[in-house]
């Protein structure tokens, strides 16, 4: 059973390096080391979040009536969120954020056609993980590329159903992409999740 297991595994594994993620060749088996940092971990530190806001400005980045974060009681917090991005990658002068999901959503191809794919992203609120990756990314390569501009640098969000990825299929089974708006991380980082009382001005 073990050896089963561990060849089942393997074979997923490198359908998922193998299959391609874009139009523009983006493949992880290609990818050298010197362009990867694997689990990168952050924390986002936080004055003030109103949740009320955070759930409108998640519901204005789907363009879509989205079920609320927390019960109305809970109208704010504050301290620190952390958490770990499975990979960022550098391709092309851009970052990503590469997040693996294991997911079981049928046991058909089918179901891990986009449409599928994004509501399982919208069903298990992946939006808002995934914004906090993009923020966390946005954070950290202010302060280490002098020239770091959003527009520039920020490529987006891969989201990998490793169940549904075939290379021969290449990006239309079990990749979910996205690339969220400047002004939506910036509405984060400067408002809803601003770490000081200058960045909240």
């Amino acid at each position: 059973d073990h050896q089963r297991v561990g060849r089942d595994a393997a074979i997923v594994l490198e359908r998922v390096v193998r299959t391609r993620l874009g139009q523009d060749g983006l493949c992880l088996a290609d990818l050298p080391m010197a362009q990867r940092l694997n689990e990168l971990s952050f924390d986002l530190a936080t004055r003030h979040v109103d949740i009320g806001a955070l759930n409108r400005l998640l519901e204005q980045a789907a363009g879509d009536a989205l079920s609320p974060l927390a019960p109305i009681a809970v109208e704010t917090f504050q301290g620190m969120l952390t958490g770990v991005i499975d990979l960022v990658l550098e391709h092309h002068g851009r970052y990503y954020v590469v997040d693996y999901k294991s997911n079981f959503l049928g046991g058909s191809i089918e179901h891990n056609r986009p449409d599928a794919l994004r509501a399982a992203v919208s069903e298990r609120r992946y939006d808002l993980q995934y914004l906090l990756y993009t923020l966390a990314l946005h954070r950290f390569l202010g302060v280490r590329l002098p020239d770091y501009r959003y527009q520039q640098h920020v490529g987006g969000v891969y989201y990998l159903f490793l169940r549904g990825m075939r290379p021969g299929l290449g990006p239309d089974y079990g990749v979910y992409f996205d690339r969220p708006a400047e002004l939506v991380i910036e509405t984060l980082d400067r408002q809803i999740f601003a770490w000081s009382e200058e960045s909240a001005a």
